[in-house]
């Protein structure tokens, strides 16, 4: 799996899967998930995980800034924000206005 891309709007969803043969060198498939968003934590993705073991690092990142749950993995722990952190920065309706809490720095 090379990539994983999600576009966000207030209305819809839109997560991208690209799987590369790097033997081949060529595009394998390009698979799309598309949900109208009836509420706001309606977006669930199957997982690829049990495919392309690299697939869980990049579901948690989706599942960091976007807030997708990926049924099937089970480890969608934080991989890019601090735990504690409320929200996902990167959805549209994430208030801008939001402070978050500091936490202390770690060496």
């Amino acid at each position: 799996m090379t990539e994983l891309s999600v576009v966000n709007s207030l209305q819809q969803s839109l997560t991208a899967f690209g799987l590369t043969s790097l033997a081949h060198k060529i595009v394998v498939c390009e698979l799309e998930v598309s949900q109208f968003l009836a509420a706001v934590e309606a977006l669930i993705v199957p997982t690829l995980r049990p495919l392309y073991g690299s697939a869980g690092y990049m579901e948690r990142e989706c599942h960091d800034m976007y807030g997708i749950q990926f049924d099937g993995n089970d480890d969608l722990r934080a991989i890019l924000l601090y735990e504690g952190f409320v929200g996902h920065p990167l959805r549209k309706d994430y208030p801008k206005q939001l402070e978050q809490p500091l936490v202390p720095y770690r060496f």
